[in-house]
């Protein structure tokens, strides 16, 4: 940090974010297939409530492509987390793939995860 020490703070913040707005919009331009497809890009987590990022995330979003908020849908943006690991422990408990190989460099589907009981659920039968 010492050769940024004539930055303010504020001005280390807004780089950091301009970065990641960047980085994000990259990885969405470079991997989502459909994007030409895509009227409306739909964000959620903790990162929603910084307007600044969401903000510089439109700036970065291909033209005519809406940034807005899972809350839009009805599902509230800082309840992603909860939702989603939710959404794999439902899976894993019914034995459905919850991976996505493209994502992960997986070599096949798979299923995450494990269930572990308490002992006082084990059979003795």
């Amino acid at each position: 940090m010492k050769d940024y020490g004539h930055l303010s703070d504020a001005d280390l913040m807004a780089t950091v974010t301009e970065f990641a707005a960047y980085a994000i919009a990259r990885s969405i331009i470079d991997n989502v297939k459909s994007l030409p497809d895509t009227d409306v890009m739909m964000a959620s987590g903790g990162g929603t409530r910084n307007a600044y990022l969401m903000e510089r995330l439109k700036v970065h979003m291909p033209h005519g492509l809406r940034l807005t908020t899972s809350d839009e849908f009805g599902i509230p943006a800082q309840f992603k987390e909860a939702i989603k690991f939710a959404t794999l422990a439902h899976a894993t408990i019914n034995h459905l793939a919850n991976n996505i190989p493209a994502a992960s460099g997986a070599t096949k589907f798979g299923i995450l995860g494990k269930l572990v009981l308490p002992p006082r659920m084990a059979r003795v039968d």
